[in-house]
């Protein structure tokens, strides 16, 4: 896709777990399917501080756009 030029987001949807790992990571929608395993696979390694509730960790859905651009 570099190299073709193209561009593109991804909407990943996932869970943060109460340990504040992602679980379930999963493309929402996305401009060119091409994107969506390495934007998925990206976020799965991402580590959160969890949400919580009445004080303690909680499982949180989230999600969040990845963008595939260039930098000039």
């Amino acid at each position: 896709m570099r190299r073709a030029g193209i561009t593109g987001d991804v909407n990943v949807g996932f869970i943060v777990d109460s340990d504040g790992n992602v679980r379930d990571a999963y493309p929402i929608s996305s401009s060119h399917r091409e994107f969506e395993v390495p934007a998925v696979q990206a976020v799965s390694k991402w580590k959160f501080r969890p949400g919580r509730r009445g004080g303690k960790a909680v499982n949180t859905r989230m999600s969040v756009p990845i963008v595939f651009s260039f930098n000039d």
